[in-house]
Order: C-alpha cells, then structure tokens, then sequence
C-alpha cells in the first residue's frame, strides 16, 4: 500500500512519497488511490479554464512553505504543523505506525511506545493527517485532522507546548479514543469541535467516545468570569442571525469569539462568548443574548 519502505533504529518508515498522485504506478494503486487520482483528473480542465493554469500537486509536511499564504491577504496565518517527516539520510520518510492497545492505558490517552502493537496502515494514514495552527487576529485554532495518539505525541514531543496552544480545537479523527491527553493539555482549548456521525451500523464506531469527551474537559483552559457590568451598552456586540440546524459555530473577529449551536427545536439553542487578549488571557461575557431570525417575508 505504501511502496518502498526503509528501517532505522528498528523504526520502519515510508519513503514512496510523491507530490502527483498520478505518478505513482497504475499497478500499486488500490480502488481508494484510483478514485482520487481520477477525481483530480476530472477537474483538471474545469480548474485550468477558470483559474488559466491545472491543479497544483505537492506533498506537504512539517517543512512545507507558502502552501497556504493565499490566506495572508484576509489577515490569517497559519502555521504548517504535519505531518513531520523525519531526514533518512538525505530523503525524506514518514514513521509507520502502529496499532494501539486496546486496554486503559489507550482508553486514558496514555500510551507508552513501547506498548503499541504491530504496525498498521489504517493508522499511518490517519495519523499523518496534515496538521496547522490557524491565527486570526489573537484567535487560535488548531486543525488536527484524523491524528491518533502516536502522532500526536510525536508531535508534541517536537513542538514548544506555546506552538500548540490554541482556543479552538477541532477534535482529533472524530472523537476516536485513540487521542494523547498530554497534547490536548498543551492545546488547552477553550471550545472544542468534534465533527462526527456514524452512517450507518456497517460504519458504527460509537464516536465520540466518552473517555475524549471527559478527557477534553479536562484539558480545557480554564478561565475567571470578569464581574463587570455587563449592561454597559458599550461591551455589548450584535454578531449575526443565521438558523442552522445540527451544526456548531464558530465565528470570530481577531479578538471577540461567539460560539454557539442550534437544534431542530424552536429557540433551544446554546451561545457562548468570550474575548482573546494578545496575551492569551480568555474573558467570558456573563451571559449571551439570543435571538431568532426574523421570519421571511412571502
């Protein structure tokens, strides 16, 4: 499935890694590998007409740059994480990773490497998800992908705990109960957002998993409510009316953050507000004013 592997200091690694997926050989594509490489190509002539030039292909990692620096013209940074390639004595290779236990220490997010089973693919691919720090304004967000608990120890074994800290967490591979509790620690979330929903019983893995859920309470960054008034209407900000139904939102300016969520009942929905200094520092407002949207007229 990988191609070409190597071995270093009992570490297997793989090292086929290519910017176009349509350079790798016809022969050593599954029917997954094919569809992507087709669906590529069957954009190609739509991209080209409207953009003047093909879709760029390139592989990412840790080392990458100027991959996302279309976003610098609306203000945003973001910092390029993952996944972390490691030099293999001039080329680049990406570790393979292995299956974790399926015991407590997995279900308290504390793996040691020396616990993990035998290496699995499964498990490469999600956890070398590319991974990046989003910045706007003084609002992080972190985009952590499928990541499991061996990347992300890994990469916080790389990685300043300052360079993983962030507000805003979109929950690592659906809320799976293969996640590092030290990473989320040093990530220290304010809001955490689990993108998750099984199809069906063929596809049921039960996410996300209790153990996450109280795992990202722990690890989240706690906060002291300011006792100003908060009737002043100066502190008081109108941000936006939209109704969604199931869907978890986040919308911030740089510096004040609204996160919130609607149902399918009428006005049963949750908000929360808090603000971001350039220190880090979290203020809570006391108390969100919802309204609903104004009804359409016919």
């Amino acid at each position: 499935m990988f191609g070409a592997t190597a071995e270093r200091e009992g570490e297997t690694y793989v090292v086929d890694l290519v910017d176009d997926p349509a350079a790798v050989d016809p022969a050593e594509r599954n029917t997954k590998f094919e569809t992507w490489v087709e669906t590529l190509k069957a954009w190609e002539d739509r991209v080209e007409r409207m953009t003047g030039s093909g879709i760029e292909r390139r592989r990412i990692d840790h080392l990458s740059t100027g991959a996302f620096d279309f976003f610098a013209d609306d203000g945003v940074a973001v910092e390029l994480l993952g996944p972390i390639v490691e030099d293999l004595g001039g080329m680049p290779g990406l570790p393979f990773l292995k299956s974790p236990p399926d015991d407590a220490d997995l279900m308290l997010g504390t793996v040691a490497p020396d616990d993990r089973g035998s290496l699995s693919a499964s498990h490469t691919i999600n956890g070398h998800s590319i991974n990046f720090r989003l910045r706007y304004g003084n609002v992080r967000f972190l985009f952590t992908g499928d990541m499991n608990q061996e990347s992300s120890r890994r990469l916080r074994e790389a990685m300043p705990a300052a360079a993983l800290r962030a507000e805003v967490l979109k929950a690592p591979h659906h809320g799976s109960a293969d996640f590092d509790m030290e990473f989320l620690k040093e990530i220290g979330p304010v809001v955490s957002l689990i993108s998750s929903g099984d199809e069906s019983a063929a596809k049921e893995y039960i996410h996300p998993r209790a153990t996450l859920m109280a795992a990202l309470g722990k690890a989240t960054l706690g906060y002291v409510e300011d006792p100003k008034d908060r009737q002043d209407p100066k502190r008081r900000v109108f941000a936006f009316e939209r109704t969604n139904f199931g869907i978890a939102h986040v919308r911030t300016d740089g510096h004040r953050v609204l996160a919130f969520t609607h149902s399918g009942k009428r006005f049963m929905n949750e908000a929360y507000r808090f603000t971001v200094s350039a220190t880090g520092e979290v203020e809570f407002a006391k108390a969100v004013v919802k309204r609903s949207a104004p009804r359409r007229s016919d």
